[in-house]
């Protein structure tokens, strides 16, 4: 499943910006199709767990984490 940066702002509750300076900053891997970044899920959890320093943590692991930071 593929997100667009508007998707991975809404789902890590933070700007869109935020998101194209991780792109541009190389801390996020991000596809252009269509003059548009195209980031996969699992790029959006390797970005996490990178953040988190904990690198065992799985992709269910990680959707649950982004989950409940979202839900406050």
């Amino acid at each position: 499943m593929y997100y667009n940066v508007k998707d991975v702002a809404k789902m890590l509750n933070c700007s869109d910006e935020t998101i194209r300076i991780r792109i541009r900053s190389g801390k996020l891997n991000a596809k252009k199709f269509n003059n548009q970044f195209k980031i996969s899920e699992n790029d959006v959890y390797d970005m996490v767990r990178e953040n988190l320093s904990d690198h065992s943590l799985s992709n269910e692991e990680v959707k649950e984490f982004i989950k409940a930071m979202t839900a406050n």
